[in-house]
């Protein structure tokens, strides 16, 4: 999972009393601790380093080239351009074929052909059964494929380590870091769902993990957040700036989720939020905002959008 990036921006003040090791009498408060605008600014540029790193990464979202959708049958995959599949990045003609027969996929090796499993071992073909993630990734020279799985299709993600858009790429534009789009919101923990829509238009009921409280210009605000793991939650959000001086299908915030003896509080800064995979390629299946989580306001925080692939 992501790496914790949440800087100390708060503070516990107050007791806990307790009856039991378990059995807690008095929650603390929670208080967002005032820091120099220099000190924060530093703390947002540390996790913009971070951010801009694990985009750059060899198989990050900049290396996407393809996404190709399996038909029923043989999908023969490679350079040549009587394979099914027609690959950019790679000379051998044709590395394999995955046969699919409903949900069954199968993928056989051209023999001779070098591909690698997700560990660098000899991948020698076989059954795929994981196509959610973590997926069964696997490599041949600079090209790395998985199958995934959207809806009722199932398709052929293709990465390339030396993908003009990874090798160009010329970084994130950013908002200044400003401290007025830092909240402290309540947690307030659901059994409730909503419905997510992603960019081919497929629809998925999601579980709630909580709602975040907040209010700003005298109103308030209670985002859906989702599960985004052990340490933190996926928000999913708009704002009066999407399509406009941000991108247009929504931005991603990851805030982190209380400790077991904590108060239900979490920070809300505005300033980490980020551009979904989609705004840096063609061939990511991005969730959309709920219209829940659109914001009546202007977020000229976080990441900014610029149309540069």
């Amino acid at each position: 999972m992501r790496a914790l990036g949440y800087f100390t921006l708060v503070i516990v003040i107050g007791v806990f009393l307790m009856t039991s090791c378990n059995k807690k009498i008095a929650v603390p408060e929670l208080s967002k601790q005032t820091l120099s605008q220099d000190d924060y600014a530093l703390s947002i540029q540390e996790h913009r380093a971070k951010r801009e790193a694990q985009l750059r990464q060899p198989t990050g979202w900049l290396s996407l080239v393809g996404l190709y959708w399996l038909e029923e049958g043989m999908n023969s995959i490679g350079a040549a351009a009587d394979n099914t599949i027609q690959l950019k990045g790679t000379d051998t003609e044709t590395i394999g074929a995955y046969q699919k027969s409903g949900d069954e996929i199968f993928f056989g090796m051209v023999e001779g052909i070098e591909v690698l499993g997700s560990r660098g071992e000899p991948y020698m073909g076989g059954p795929v059964t994981q196509v959610t993630y973590p997926y069964e990734q696997v490599s041949h020279q600079s090209l790395y494929w998985h199958i995934m799985k959207r809806g009722e299709k199932y398709g052929l993600r293709v990465k390339d380590t030396l993908a003009e858009t990874r090798m160009n790429f010329q970084g994130i534009d950013f908002f200044e870091p400003d401290q007025k789009y830092v909240f402290d919101a309540l947690i307030e923990p659901t059994d409730d769902s909503i419905t997510i829509t992603n960019v081919l238009g497929l629809s998925t009921k999601t579980p709630i993990a909580a709602y975040l409280s907040f209010s700003v210009a005298e109103q308030y605000y209670s985002l859906a957040a989702l599960d985004g793991g052990k340490n933190e939650y996926f928000v999913i959000f708009s704002d009066q700036s999407t399509a406009v001086e941000t991108y247009g299908g929504g931005r991603f915030l990851y805030p982190a989720k209380p400790c077991d003896t904590c108060d239900l509080r979490t920070i809300l800064d505005f300033n980490k939020a980020e551009n979904p995979p989609c705004a840096y390629s063609d061939f990511a299946t991005c969730p959309l905002p709920p219209a829940h989580n659109d914001l009546k306001i202007k977020v000229l925080a976080g990441e900014r959008y610029v149309d540069n692939h």
